[in-house]
């Protein structure tokens, strides 16, 4: 839905018929296909929006379709258990488990060396900041269009069997409202251990103080208070979430200690298990062993675009600006030498050339390339 959003805002003033289109739902329609039956299968995609929005609302539970060894060779059978909900007094949706991988650091355990084969790394179950980022950047566009008469939707029912209530109907508005009043109280951890009161925090489990949690109710213990990079992108989209003197702060300790030449450190170099060397070979370690550390360290290089984005929404200036721009000097260079014409995956240490990465990938050079997109339309503002 952010990539929807972001063509919508993007791709010019028609863009935004795109939601009108027409489209065929071929998981439920393809019984019907050697009947070319399919007009009845079609809906818009403002439905499809409006659905997606619900059925998250509303909560999912269900055993993915063909779950086994067949489908994943190395997920135990709980990891195949989908089960979201959403809790309305936060405004928050939570998700996944300690057997499965429910976001982009998905590695899931593979070594029999190592006991760890079907245990993810980084499950990161519970809610993930990036995903509420991402949350509240859609429903702030949706409201946006629900008042510009651009979408007919202006909110969701709680419960699909009750709708008839309207205390049973929540606004995009009052959705907005309730995710703004509880973020900072609830992933905000304070420099001040004094202040840990005005917050929803086990002291005991910081880390790191004036940063933000990596995920909420997460089930290992500990891993909700990890220094990660995932903040950068809520950041980037869905700014107006954040104190900006808090935000300031999180992104100088971020930009200390997560910031590599040319990627992020997945993980703070402090915390115990950061393991910044990535080969994909098995031994008896559980920390590395057939890439058990794919996100516990290594530097990925797409997610340091989210880190400029989210630095110019909090500093414009054009003194910001142009440090930023030497920053990405060094992707310029690495671009003019790759015989890929590309950005790779990830590097270890220190921007230490990975041979297990792939040596070109498209989201490295998109959040890249989004990144001087946005340096250059600030500079366009500021002059």
């Amino acid at each position: 839905l952010q990539a929807l959003q972001d063509y919508c805002l993007f791709a010019g003033e028609n863009a935004i018929n795109i939601l009108d289109e027409k489209i065929v739902r071929l998981h439920e329609a393809y019984i019907d296909i050697a009947n070319n039956n399919l007009e009845n299968k079609k809906c818009s995609m403002k439905e499809i929006i409006q659905e997606i929005i619900t059925r998250h609302v509303q909560g999912i539970n269900f055993i993915e379709w063909g779950s086994g060894k067949q489908l994943d060779d190395k997920m135990q059978q709980n990891g195949f258990q989908i089960h979201i909900l959403f809790d309305h007094e936060k405004g928050f949706i939570f998700g996944g488990n300690e057997f499965n991988c429910g976001t982009w650091m998905d590695k899931m355990g593979e070594s029999v060396n190592a006991s760890i084969f079907g245990k993810p790394s980084t499950p990161r179950d519970g809610a993930a900041i990036e995903i509420i980022g991402l949350i509240k950047s859609t429903i702030r566009w949706l409201k946006q269009l629900n008042a510009i008469g651009k979408f007919e939707y202006n909110g969701v029912w709680l419960n699909s069997k009750n709708q008839l209530n309207e205390k049973n109907f929540l606004t995009f508005e009052k959705w907005n409202q309730i995710l703004e009043e509880n973020f900072e109280k609830y992933f905000w951890i304070p420099l001040d251990i004094n202040e840990d009161k005005n917050y929803i925090i086990d002291s005991k489990q910081v880390k790191q103080r004036g940063i933000y949690k990596d995920c909420l109710n997460s089930q290992r213990i500990g891993s909700d208070y990890q220094l990660r990079p995932n903040i950068c992108i809520a950041m980037s989209v869905a700014p107006e979430l954040f104190d900006r003197e808090h935000a300031k702060i999180a992104l100088n300790i971020i930009s200390n200690k997560l910031v590599g030449p040319i990627g992020m450190r997945t993980l703070d170099p402090e915390d115990p298990l950061y393991r910044p060397y990535y080969t994909g070979q098995d031994s008896f370690d559980p920390t590395i062993a057939k890439g058990a550390n794919y996100h516990q360290g290594p530097e990925w290089v797409w997610i340091f675009g989210y880190f400029i984005q989210a630095s110019i929404n909090f500093d414009s200036s054009e003194s910001k600006r142009k440090k930023l721009l030497i920053l990405l000097e060094k992707h310029r260079r690495l671009l003019e030498n790759s015989s890929w014409q590309g950005l790779p995956e990830l590097t270890n240490k220190n921007g230490e050339f990975c041979s297990a990465s792939c040596l070109t990938q498209s989201w490295s050079n998109a959040a890249i390339l989004t990144s001087i997109y946005e340096l250059n339309k600030y500079s366009r503002t500021l002059r």
